[in-house]
């Protein structure tokens, strides 16, 4: 006779294993995907900052407008300056530059040097941020490579997880 009232039992363990196993794949691809990207960012954010550094023609750019945002959670302020700088030849560009507001800390008219390269002056950045990347004991590229770091012992772990309880396919 069954019990009326009785729950049935879950067993979530054994649900949430049959998970594990099922999207090993999934993770595993994940990982992998994520270790290429932050490899292949910190590969090309250097190699453009340290041909700008190389190669780079310094003028001067005047912030022409500015926008503001507002940060969701942190609710912090970063301004995002529109930059124009004019090349050689006479032709006009702009970059973007955001940072964080301190007290009106961009301005409409602040002047910052700029790095273009003579043949393509569309590629341009900040001489600080440049300056920064290249010359810093720990730039942004060097930052990126640990990060990436992260997501090889995922990807090995994956590996490793899938081997032990061969759940390859």
């Amino acid at each position: 006779m069954a019990a009326f009232g009785k729950k049935p039992e879950i067993d979530l363990v054994g649900i949430l294993w049959d998970l594990l196993m099922r999207y090993a794949i999934i993770r595993l691809t994940v990982a992998l995907l994520l270790a290429v990207a932050c490899i292949i960012w910190g590969i090309v954010s250097y190699n453009n900052n340290a041909l700008l550094a190389k190669n780079g023609v310094e003028t001067e750019g005047v912030v022409v407008s500015i926008r503001e945002e507002v940060g969701r959670k942190s609710r912090v302020i970063t301004q995002y300056g529109m930059i124009e700088y004019i090349d050689k030849k006479g032709n006009s560009y702009q970059i973007e530059h955001g940072q964080q507001k301190i007290s009106n800390s961009l301005n409409v008219g602040d002047k910052f040097p700029i790095l273009y390269l003579p043949d393509k002056p569309q590629k341009a950045a900040l001489k600080s941020h440049v300056e920064i990347s290249t010359k810093s004991k720990f730039p942004f590229h060097k930052f990126i490579f640990v990060a990436s770091l992260f997501f090889w012992a995922a990807v090995a772990y994956n590996i490793y997880f899938m081997i032990r309880y061969k759940t390859i396919w």
